[in-house]
């Protein structure tokens, strides 16, 4: 059996202790930062003024996901379009569960040409909410992130101290 030379032990330290933490730090970045802006978005929505708006259409799909191996979910979206300073937007909200039970009622609740309330952004009423505020699925992606990145800083910082 070979023994490792000083080189090839340094490559791999390097390889374990430096590169192999960086996918965790950018992708948690990513997911921090895009996740701290919706969610920065759900607070803000809370105090946005709202408006009148007409659903369009009003639909549920199932499928099979790949990734739940034969799990079926269950989507549904809710196409509405609205006035602002008579200026026409259209939004939409969308749902994905394995349990049939909540895009359904949601797609129930919302039937095509049923006239609902909807929040816009005062600056840019094209970003529209059907319902305003802070939600469990608003915290999924920011704290994943955060799990993300601070799993990568700590590979960087404690790798290297392993693999002396």
């Amino acid at each position: 059996m070979e023994e490792i030379t000083t080189r090839q032990k340094t490559i791999i330290t390097f390889i374990f202790s430096r590169i192999f933490p960086l996918p965790f730090i950018i992708v948690g970045a990513l997911l921090l930062y895009f996740g701290a802006k919706g969610l920065l978005i759900a607070i803000e929505s809370v105090g946005w003024p709202h408006t009148n708006a007409t659903v369009v259409s009003s639909s549920i799909k199932s499928y099979s996901s790949g990734a739940a191996r034969g799990r079926t979910q269950h989507q549904a979206v809710i196409h509405y379009e609205f006035f602002v300073q008579k200026s026409r937007y259209s939004g939409y909200h969308q749902i994905e569960s394995p349990n049939a039970g909540e895009p359904m009622s949601l797609v129930e609740r919302h039937p095509k040409g049923k006239q609902i309330t909807i929040y816009y952004m005062p600056d840019n009423p094209a970003v529209s909410l059907l319902e305003p505020g802070l939600r469990i699925e608003t915290l999924i992606q920011p704290v994943g992130g955060l799990i993300f990145f601070v799993a990568g800083i700590l590979m960087a910082i404690f790798l290297p101290r392993l693999m002396k």
